[in-house]
C-alpha cells in the first residue's frame, strides 16, 4: 500500500512556515477584517456588527489539514474514510514491524498509568507484543498492597512488565524546596485553628494530584534512568542501554481502562505517522483523533474557539493558541505519542488536566516553531471502557477542564507567554495566583432509568498546579540521582 494515502500532500510540502508569516504580518486580529454579511430576503445585512479576518480564516482552514493521518482520500483530496488495521493484515504487519525495530534502536517506549485498574494486564501485554517488556512502564498510584486492588497489579506483574510505586519515587523529591520556589501553595481554610500544622504537613508533602502526577512518575523514572545511564557510559561502569533514550524517541502513553485492546489498537494506530521514513522533520506529537466513550468533545472546542475570540483574548499570539486548540479532534484523547525531548522539557501539572496541559503546550510549540508539529490519526474502531463514568462525574471533570484551560489562556495572555514558554517565574505566580484553588461548577445530574427529570447540581473542582519541567528540577539541584541509584527501590519486585 501506497504509504502517500496516510500522509496529505499538504503535510509534506506546506508543513513548515505556517504560522510565522501571520505573526509577522499581524501585530492585533483586528487589522485587515471586514464585515460579515448574510442574505435577510430582501438584501444583505451587518451581521451583528459582525468581524471577520479573512486572512486568519483562510490560515486556519489550511492549518487544520495538516498531519491529519490515516484518511483514505478521493482523487480530488477529500476524505472518503479510514484505514482499519483490523482489516487490512498487511498494513498491521508493517505498523507492529516498524514499532518494534523502533523499540529495538531505544526509540518507542510506553508507560500505562493506574495498573490497579481490573482491565491493565490487557494494556500492558498488548504493548508487550510490540514494543517488548523492558519497554514498558506500568505505574502504580499507591495501591499495592490494599486489599482488592492488589489482584489487578499482580495481573500485570505476571506479563512481565515493571511496575513502579508512584509514592515510592516522588517522596524522593525535595518538596518543601520545590514547593517553595514554584509557589505550590497548600490551599487551607485560614480561620482553622490547625491551619498552621496543616500548613507545613502539607509544604513537606506531595500535592495531592491524580493522572499528571501518575503519569510525572513514569517520566521521572525514564529521565533518571537516562541520566544515570549516561553517567555510567561515560564512566566505563556497567549500565543497562535499554536505559538511554534519545531525544527522538517516542514515549507512548496508553490507558489502562479500556477493554478491547487488540481491536483498538491505539498504540498501532500512533505508529502509522512513523511508517514515512521522510515524516519526522517537524512531528513532536502524536494523538487518536477520535471521540471516546463518554467523553464529550463539544465543551473544550467551545473553549478553544473562545481562546481565539478577540472579544476575549487580547494578543494574537494567545488567540492563535485557541485557533491551533481548535484543530483537534479529540482535546481527551489519554493515548498519544510525544518525543522524549519535548516531554524532559515541558511544564506538567498533578491532575486530570494532563492531556489539556499537553495540548497547550504541544500547540504553543507550533507556534514558537513555526510548523505543524502535532499530528492526529483517526481511529475507525470504538473505544471500550472498563466501566461508564457517572455523568456527574464525567460532566464535572469535562467542564472544569474546560474552565481551567480558559484560565490558563487568560494568564498566558496577561503575560504575553505561551505555556510552552512559561520559566520559574511564571509558574510561580501561576501557581501563587490559580494553582490548588477550589471553584464550584453546575453539572446536569441525569436520571436517564427514573424517569425523574434531570436536576443541575453543583460540583468542586480544583485549579491545577503547575510543575517546572525535568530538565529544569535537574539543572536546580532538585533531582538527586544518588537517591535512585538502586532501581530495586523503585520497584515492586
Amino acid at each position: 500500500m501506497s504509504l502517500e494515502n496516510f500522509i496529505p500532500i499538504d503535510a509534506i510540502l506546506e508543513t513548515p512556515e505556517v504560522f510565522r508569516p501571520l505573526l509577522q504580518s499581524r501585530n492585533q486580529v483586528g487589522q485587515g477584517t471586514v464585515h460579515i454579511l448574510r442574505h435577510a430576503g430582501n438584501g444583505f445585512r451587518p451581521d451583528n456588527d459582525g468581524m471577520h479576518n479573512g486572512e486568519l480564516n483562510k490560515w486556519s482552514l489550511r492549518f487544520r489539514g495538516l498531519n491529519y493521518h490515516n484518511q483514505i482520500r478521493s482523487p480530488d483530496g477529500s476524505p472518503i474514510g479510514h484505514h482499519n488495521i483490523n482489516e487490512d493484515v498487511a498494513l498491521r504487519r508493517e505498523i507492529d514491524s516498524t514499532l518494534t525495530h523502533l523499540a529495538t534502536e531505544n526509540k518507542a517506549y510506553v508507560i500505562t498509568p493506574f495498573v490497579d485498574e481490573d482491565s491493565a494486564a490487557l494494556a500492558t501485554s498488548y504493548n508487550a507484543s510490540l514494543v517488548g517488556t523492558e519497554n514498558i512502564l506500568a505505574v502504580e498510584a499507591g495501591a499495592f498492597g490494599k486489599g482488592n486492588r492488589e489482584p489487578a497489579i499482580q495481573k500485570v506483574l505476571a506479563t512481565g512488565v515493571e511496575v513502579v510505586s508512584q509514592p515510592s519515587l516522588l517522596e524522593k523529591l525535595p518538596w518543601r524546596q520545590i514547593r517553595e520556589v514554584f509557589g505550590i501553595i497548600p490551599r487551607i481554610d485560614t480561620s482553622s485553628e490547625t491551619y498552621e500544622q496543616k500548613y507545613e504537613t502539607e509544604m513537606n508533602t506531595v500535592p495531592n494530584g491524580s493522572k499528571g502526577e501518575t503519569m510525572f512518575s513514569g517520566i521521572l523514572t525514564f529521565f533518571v534512568r537516562d541520566k544515570i545511564a549516561r553517567i555510567n557510559q561515560v564512566m566505563g561502569y556497567e549500565y543497562n542501554p535499554k536505559h538511554l533514550i534519545p531525544d527522538d524517541a517516542w514515549i507512548i502513553f496508553h490507558d489502562t481502562d479500556i477493554t478491547n485492546v487488540e481491536e483498538y489498537g491505539a498504540t498501532e494506530y500512533l505508529a502509522i505517522p512513523m511508517l514515512n521514513p521522510s515524516f519526522g522533520q517537524h512531528e513532536r506529537s502524536i494523538q487518536i483523533a477520535r471521540h471516546g466513550a463518554g467523553r464529550n468533545n463539544d465543551t473544550m472546542m467551545e473553549t478553544a474557539s473562545k481562546i481565539s475570540d478577540p472579544d476575549n483574548i487580547d494578543n494574537l499570539k494567545i488567540q492563535m493558541l485557541g485557533r491551533t486548540l481548535e484543530s483537534l479532534s479529540w482535546h481527551l484523547s489519554g493515548e498519544r505519542a510525544l518525543r522524549w525531548s519535548e516531554i524532559k522539557n515541558m511544564v506538567w501539572c498533578n491532575g486530570m488536566g494532563i492531556e489539556t496541559l499537553l495540548n497547550m503546550v504541544m500547540a504553543g510549540r507550533d507556534i514558537t516553531v513555526g510548523t505543524r508539529g502535532v499530528a492526529q490519526v483517526a481511529n475507525p474502531n470504538p473505544k471500550i471502557e472498563i466501566a461508564i463514568s457517572d455523568p456527574k462525574r464525567e460532566k464535572g471533570m469535562i467542564y472544569s477542564l474546560a474552565r481551567w484551560m480558559f484560565k490558563v489562556a487568560k494568564f498566558c495572555d496577561l503575560r504575553n507567554k505561551l505555556p510552552n514558554e512559561f520559566d520559574e517565574n511564571d509558574i510561580y505566580d501561576y501557581n501563587t495566583e490559580l494553582g490548588g484553588k477550589s471553584f464550584t461548577i453546575t453539572v446536569p445530574d441525569e436520571y436517564s432509568d427514573s424517569g425523574l427529570h434531570d436536576q443541575m447540581v453543583d460540583v468542586e473542582k480544583r485549579n491545577e498546579y503547575l510543575f517546572p519541567s525535568l530538565n529544569t528540577l535537574y539543572e536546580m539541584g532538585f533531582i538527586d540521582l544518588a537517591l535512585f541509584v538502586d532501581e530495586k527501590q523503585m520497584a515492586l519486585v
